[in-house]
């Protein structure tokens, strides 16, 4: 299990796209993009500060990569859940 440590630069943990019904979560540097396969599932979990939307819940895995920042990043299907109709970004 890989912490979520955020973009490079730490001041982003994951990104909302509403309209794609995706969340983009960026595990950090040290995280091996090898162990998130397409298709899996991922389980976030948090503080009491982490939202209540995405505590706790399992999310099927629709794609990996590495931004043009080079941070890497995981995206994660949001479709059925009612997480927001705009797209924002998740800070630590």
């Amino acid at each position: 299990m890989d912490e979520v440590t955020g973009t490079q630069s730490g001041n982003m943990t994951g990104q909302i796209f509403s309209t794609d019904d995706r969340l983009r979560i960026y595990p950090g540097q040290d995280a091996d993009l090898d162990n998130y396969e397409q298709n899996s599932t991922v389980s976030l979990a948090g503080t009491s500060s982490f939202s209540g939307q995405l505590n706790g819940r399992s999310f099927v895995i629709s794609g990996k990569g590495t931004d043009d920042n080079g941070d890497q990043y995981i995206d994660v299907s949001t479709s059925g859940l009612t997480i927001g109709d705009s797209d924002r970004n998740s800070e630590p």
